[in-house]
């Protein structure tokens, strides 16, 4: 990797939103994909159950046959438990664009060393080996470091070959950590 690349950039609610969502499903990957798969479809159909239940009692207290209304209750249940994340994710990416920190020019510095993020007086350093992945989403190039997502939008970066490269170099270096 060429040392060092630096990048200045402000980032937006719709970056943070991409960035959470990505390390969601990175930290779905390798080990905690069992575990994360059986949670979720566990918490899916309890769901279900809970829609079931209050699709029920309603079909039972508007005197309706609630037979088939159950089988609607438990999708609906579940649809609600699955798009509540992207609710919960868009509300969380909002709030954060929003604070004081985020609303600083912010600088992602990648050396030999490793990932140097700067926010106004906040400053992270990571080294290579902790890096977990780096990953490409429509808007940003997103570093996952144990689950916390950086989120370096592609204008700060640059054209799609500028991009590339420097994914190429950021996965070089963490197998060489």
């Amino acid at each position: 990797m060429r040392a060092p690349d630096r990048y200045e950039f402000t980032v937006q609610a719709k970056h943070h939103l991409e960035a959470m969502l990505a390390a969601s499903k990175a930290m779905m990957k390798g080990g905690n994909m069992v575990v994360s798969i059986a949670m979720n479809a566990a918490l899916t159909v309890l769901s279900g159950l809970g829609g079931m239940a209050a699709v029920t009692a309603l079909a039972a207290w508007m005197d309706l046959n609630p037979s088939w209304w159950v089988i609607v209750g438990w999708f609906a249940g579940g649809a609600l438990y699955l798009g509540s994340n992207n609710v919960l994710y868009r509300g969380f990416a909002e709030r954060l664009a929003r604070m004081k920190l985020n609303q600083q020019p912010q600088v992602m510095t990648f050396d030999e060393q490793g990932l140097t993020f700067e926010a106004g007086p906040a400053k992270w350093v990571t080294p290579w080996a902790i890096i977990d992945s780096v990953v490409e989403t429509k808007q940003t190039v997103t570093v996952i470091v144990a689950g916390i997502s950086f989120a370096l939008p592609k204008t700060a970066v640059g054209d799609a070959a500028a991009v590339s490269s420097l994914i190429a170099g950021i996965n070089a270096q963490i197998s060489n950590a």
